[in-house]
């Protein structure tokens, strides 16, 4: 494997990239599977964000008029969790490092 593949792309948080590494170094992820992992990896960076804003700001938040609403994060966080394990489970990965890898679905190629 190339050292350009091995790092993760630019803009990834920390929890993307950390899942990169972790999956680029266990397996090898080609073509259209790195498209995949890119995905993966930023939809947990959306979801790790998303719940960091549920952590400091609530579930709920107020609208101008002061009504009490969903936070929008709680939607991003739940779309993010349902993005990552979609592409999880196109991946075809096991457990990789104690991450949420494990994919569910129709069989299909193994990257491992």
């Amino acid at each position: 494997m190339t050292a350009k593949r091995k790092a993760p792309p630019k803009g990834l948080g920390q929890a993307g990239k950390r899942y990169w590494v972790a999956v680029v170094d266990r397996f090898d992820p080609e073509g259209h599977e790195l498209e995949h992992l890119r995905l993966a990896a930023e939809a947990l960076d959306v979801a790790e964000l998303a719940t960091a804003d549920i952590r400091v700001n609530g579930i709920t938040c107020l609208s101008r008029n002061g009504d009490v609403r969903p936070n929008p994060a709680v939607a991003a966080a739940r779309d993010a969790r349902s993005s990552f394990a979609r592409l999880v489970a196109l991946l075809r990965l096991p457990d990789v490092d104690g991450m949420p890898t494990r994919g569910v679905g129709r069989p299909g190629r193994r990257l491992a």
